[in-house]
């Protein structure tokens, strides 16, 4: 615990990542994970985000595209003292929980349900949080948990005080980059005209070794014409329909890869949608999802050319193994009327009408 409180001070002054000791901080309550974030209370802008080694960087992109604004614990947090705990468990009943989109369509599909979360600091117009993850299936946060979580809430608060005064206010834009240089796709950031306003490590290599997209003048191409023409269309047609202000689906584009084919999922990425993570500018997120005989499904592509939910796509992928509706119900822990509800949207979004079709679609989907 010692050797834990003095790594936390050291990423406070910059020299430790926050990352290690949230995992760290993670392996001695033996839970899941941990996030830090820090708000402006002004605009809702993320100015920085942590997360431990157990938070998947896609629940992070799902958090802050579109999950933010339905967390219940949000305003609780911020009518609480600093240091304070909330242990969900003790507020939202699993009736509430289900009932909740934060809950049910992202925290409990990607395998968690009870969080501890705090507010570490509140100054000069930004607020400081941070919560870890229980598995889902663990009873909770016990009297164990409790007792080490208050221990560390005195230091976690110093530290985050700290931090905030000597740290330098990271440029919006590149808390969102941060989040995409973790993920394991090739990943780019458009403006309405196409120009590439950031790219992971892995889109550079993809760059590198494919023919199929061209990067010239910080403008992205494809180059086989009638596929750079999908590609402006399915950008054009985007920025119209969020300029009308309606609601834009995700877009795919096939694309002729040297190794294979690949196909480009294009999601709208809305300022004061995603907590200005990604800039004040509306940017479109690009991912590349190269197909071929892959050993699993690529559920990312199908939620990005489906528009499924977490939820929904944990129940497609159920089916494309092979498991009846009982057995994906059990295995997911869901009940029969919840399977039945998933399974019609997926009907919906799909174009399908019975089990068979759909994994059929999701199928046709894998080897485009």
């Amino acid at each position: 615990m010692n050797e834990l409180i003095a790594d936390i001070y050291d990423a406070a002054a910059g020299n430790r990542s926050w990352s290690s000791v949230l995992t760290s901080a993670s392996e001695v309550l033996g839970v899941m994970g941990c996030q830090m974030i820090g708000v402006a209370l002004d605009n809702g802008a993320i100015r920085f985000s942590h997360a431990s080694a157990g938070i998947p960087c896609e629940t992070e992109l799902e958090y802050v595209r579109s999950y933010h604004g339905v967390d219940p614990r949000i305003p609780l947090l911020l009518g609480q003292a600093d240091g304070e705990w909330l242990y969900d468990q003790d507020r939202f009943s699993e009736q509430q929980a289900l009932a909740n989109p934060y809950y049910r369509d992202l925290l409990i599909p990607y395998g968690s349900r009870h969080t501890a979360a705090t507010k570490l600091v509140e100054h000069d117009g930004e607020v400081t949080l941070l919560a870890f993850l229980a598995p889902r299936g663990a009873p909770g946060f016990l009297a164990p948990h409790r007792e080490v979580l208050t221990t560390l809430a005195f230091h976690l608060c110093k530290a985050a005080r700290i931090y905030q005064q000597t740290r330098r206010l990271t440029n919006q834009a590149l808390v969102g980059g941060e989040l995409l240089q973790r993920m394991n796709r090739p990943a780019f950031l458009l403006d309405a005209e196409r120009r590439c306003t950031f790219m992971n490590k892995v889109a550079s290599r993809f760059l590198a070794e494919e023919t199929c997209l061209l990067l010239a003048r910080d403008r992205l191409s494809a180059l086989a014409g009638c596929t750079d023409r999908e590609l402006a269309h399915a950008v054009k047609t985007m920025s119209a329909e969020l300029k009308a202000g309606g609601l834009t689906a995700r877009r795919i584009v096939r694309l002729p890869a040297a190794r294979g084919t690949a196909i480009a999922s294009l999601t709208p990425f809305v300022p004061n949608e995603t907590m200005y993570a990604f800039g004040v500018h509306t940017l479109f997120l690009m991912v590349i999802h190269v197909l071929g005989a892959p050993l699993t499904p690529d559920v990312l592509l199908w939620e990005a050319a489906f528009d499924l939910t977490p939820s929904q796509s944990r129940v497609a992928l159920q089916l494309f193994y092979g498991q009846s509706a009982k057995q994906t119900a059990t295995i997911l822990g869901i009940a029969d009327t919840t399977f039945k509800s998933h399974l019609n949207e997926l009907f919906a979004k799909t174009g399908t009408r019975r089990q068979a079709q759909l994994v059929l679609a999701l199928a046709e989907m894998q080897a485009y």
